[in-house]
């Protein structure tokens, strides 16, 4: 490989970090607006980011759209998961 290692470390970085950053902000913005709204957001985000991660032959192309990934990830198991549990009859809450 003829880039530098730090390059290909770069993009699992930005991911990890993006995540962490958001973890403090999504859930609290699900509490004010609603968890549908937010789930829907962030899953859409999600879906158009990766479509362009696929397509993308462009190192700072995919390492944004990564970013924007980590950015949308607690709107997906943060949100998502008490979302998903709310569909649920209360007995069944535990086992799902």
């Amino acid at each position: 490989m003829c880039e530098p290692a730090w390059k290909a470390s770069m993009l699992g970085t930005g991911l990890a970090l993006a995540q962490c950053l958001t973890l403090l902000l999504i859930p609290k913005l699900a509490d004010r607006y609603g968890r549908r709204c937010i789930f829907k957001v962030t899953r859409f985000i999600n879906c158009a980011l990766y479509a362009v991660i696929l397509i993308s032959d462009n190192y700072y192309v995919t390492l944004a759209a990564l970013i924007g990934t980590g950015l949308s990830f607690a709107g997906l198991l943060n949100v998502g998961i008490p979302y998903l549990n709310e569909w649920f009859p209360r007995r069944r809450q535990t086992c799902v």
